[in-house]
């Protein structure tokens, strides 16, 4: 591990060399856990789109099979978008001298002057995407908000049920299917706005869903007439 003189000046602060070296760091593996959400998302929608619909009329054992499938997809996706928004307490620990990989740690240290400054100086064109990606990183802070709201409950269910088996702490309430759609669509937008700002490039996140997407339907689509098919044979 590093000096703590290299990453912190009187103890109050990143410098600001080690602060663009975590901003560009963050950015990439962000953009990776975007699109492995991106991709959980897809596979999920096309599933449910095409398996249970198809499955309507005909009688089979497969669906336990389908569900544990299904289950699996869900608790995948509400990891990636743990990990995406993942914080401590910043009361307790600032944010900008946290070792997440998370949208509000590359928002602390994004909005910082002498950062901006740096990247400003790779290309002045960049500080529309700054201001925006800010915003953004911004949104499940928001006290009462429908996105911080969404956060808890995502980050109790992973705390108490996934990342740890807790019998004295019950979340309040289980996380909502829109609250996994709601926080990834931040996602996906914060990290092409991280992309822009930090490497003058667009994330073509977009792209991404839409290759996923299509992907997936293909294979539900032939899966589906393989299940039908074993169903008719039984």
């Amino acid at each position: 591990m590093k000096s703590c003189k290299y990453y912190f000046q009187n103890g109050q602060t990143v410098q600001t060399e080690e602060a663009v070296r975590r901003v560009r760091i963050i950015e990439k593996m962000l953009s990776y856990d975007v699109r492995t959400a991106i991709w959980s998302h897809t596979v999920m929608e096309a599933s449910n789109r095409i398996i249970p619909p198809g499955l309507i009329g005909f009688e089979t054992q497969f669906n336990h099979t389908y569900q544990g499938i299904h289950s699996a997809l869900a608790i995948k996706l509400t990891m990636d978008i743990s990990r995406i928004f993942d914080t401590s307490n910043k009361n307790k620990h600032p944010r900008e001298k946290q070792d997440k990989a998370s949208v509000q740690v590359l928002g602390a240290l994004i909005i910082r002057k002498d950062v901006q400054t740096e990247l400003l100086r790779e290309d002045n064109n960049r500080k529309i995407a700054i201001d925006e990606f800010v915003n953004t990183s911004q949104k499940t802070d928001v006290p009462g908000s429908e996105e911080q709201m969404a956060l808890k409950r995502v980050r109790d269910i992973r705390t108490s049920r996934l990342a740890h088996s807790l019998f004295d702490e019950v979340p309040d309430q289980e996380p909502f299917y829109k609250d996994l759609n709601l926080l990834l669509g931040i996602a996906i937008q914060a990290a092409n706005y991280a992309a822009m700002a930090i490497r003058g490039e667009n994330g073509d996140f977009d792209l991404d869903v839409e290759y996923d997407y299509e992907n997936a339907e293909k294979y539900f689509i032939a899966t589906l007439g393989g299940l039908q098919a074993a169903i008719n044979q039984a």
